[in-house]
């Protein structure tokens, strides 16, 4: 099994907790648990928020990263999941890149269904990200997500790929 990493810094024992409510205010936190639809409203509809967040978000994110993947050891690879990889600055902490496509449509409603956002609130979101032509244009490898029979068969096309691309380096 190969190691990911996607975890968000907002929750329980993130030291970026703390500067994300004196930044963005008490009122992203409800019981003690982020509210994503409130965050993404506040951020993605005012590029100085966005900006506020990022700062804080980012280093943290990275930070972490970095302490898990030393407790990796013995992993051909490990990969971190990011949807906002080359936006923030972070492609120079990997190796090689995989952008994840899928038609905008399938976007919009994939995220609707899993945030409960509405289609315009998912439109604000995917308009701060690169757009996917130079999305692909940039990254090493592009997954397209819209049958999931054949994006398995070329995850594990990509996987064996990467590992036989470790070994050669690793020797």
């Amino acid at each position: 099994m190969i190691p990911i990493r996607s975890q968000t810094p907002y929750g329980g024992g993130w030291a970026v907790t703390e500067a994300a409510r004196r930044t963005l205010g008490e009122e992203i936190y409800v019981g003690g648990r982020l509210n994503r639809k409130l965050l993404a409203g506040r951020v993605f509809s005012d590029p100085a928020e966005l900006s506020a967040l990022n700062a804080l978000v980012h280093p943290a994110v990275m930070e972490d990263f970095e302490r898990w993947c030393g407790r990796q050891s013995g992993a051909d690879y490990v990969v971190l999941e990011s949807a906002i990889l080359f936006e923030a600055g972070l492609e120079g902490y990997v190796d090689r890149t995989i952008a994840v496509t899928a038609p905008i449509d399938v976007r919009i409603a994939r995220t609707c269904l899993r945030d409960g956002a509405s289609a315009e609130e998912v439109r604000r979101r995917i308009a701060v990200q690169l757009d996917e032509e130079e999305l692909r244009r940039r990254a090493d490898y592009t997954l397209v997500n819209i049958n999931l029979g054949e994006l398995e068969y070329e995850v594990a096309r990509l996987d064996k790929l990467l590992r036989d691309e470790n070994r050669k380096h690793s020797a």
